[in-house]
């Protein structure tokens, strides 16, 4: 009676393997390795489910980040409104390239973008900032990375030295949404006086674009003549 048990779920096996050899899903391969993980056909079944997932990860396309474009010199880029939040005054400011060589572009904005997508400059509502440590975001932007800089004041030496936290969020599909903490000094009279300006910068990128199509800052000094230095203003880039 043993011998006969022990043929009959060796049959039972055999049928078993035999409905699942031929399978494409790993899982049912998978389900007959765990019913019999010492079974006369256990070492075919790992075979087979191994060489599935190879095809598995050949098959997988990668997805194409969006083409950044830069532009070239002459390009109008769009014209920049910005708007004094306090006062409700705005000014334009068309952009253009004005340089782009084989490392970066530069735009009449003060932003500079670095071939591979780098940022070394950015504008922060009423003032520019340069990169002098670390790194701020790469275009194409993706949500889900974050940083921090070490800037400064755009020709201010030592004087300007800040810093700028960022994380770049989902906006929608094809936006991203820069929410950043930034504090720079300003030196006044010659150097006799800093006031620090700190608080918080937006920027929503659309796919593809190496500027904010938006942007706005909140950003406060002290009192006094500091007061003069905050830096409290939105802008949008109607692009052209």
């Amino acid at each position: 009676m043993a011998a006969k048990k022990s043929a009959d779920i060796v049959n039972l096996e055999k049928i078993y393997w035999d409905g699942v050899k031929g399978s494409t899903n790993g899982t049912e391969l998978q389900t007959y390795l765990t019913q019999y993980p010492n079974g006369a056909f256990a070492d075919i079944a790992r075979v087979k489910i191994d060489e599935l997932k190879k095809v598995a990860v050949n098959s997988i396309k990668p997805v194409a980040a969006p083409l950044l474009n830069l532009g070239s010199v002459g390009d109008v880029i769009g014209t920049l409104v910005l708007k004094d939040t306090l006062t409700g005054i705005k000014r334009n400011m068309v952009v253009t390239v004005d340089e782009s060589d084989a490392e970066k572009t530069v735009y009449s904005s003060g932003d500079v973008v670095d071939k591979d997508g780098k940022l070394r400059q950015i504008r922060v509502g009423d003032v520019v900032l340069s990169v002098v440590a670390n790194s701020l975001w790469t275009l194409p932007l993706k949500a889900g990375t974050s940083g921090d800089a070490k800037v400064k004041l755009q020709d201010a030496g030592n004087a300007g030295l800040g810093s700028m936290t960022w994380r770049a969020i989902a906006a929608s599909d094809v936006k991203v949404k820069i929410e950043a903490e930034v504090i720079y000094r300003v030196a006044l009279n010659n150097g006799s006086a800093i006031c620090m300006v700190s608080g918080k910068w937006t920027a929503i990128y659309s796919a593809g674009n190496s500027l904010p199509e938006s942007f706005s800052s909140n950003l406060r000094s002290g009192s006094g003549v500091c007061s003069a230095r905050s830096n409290i203003a939105s802008a949008e880039l109607e692009f052209h």
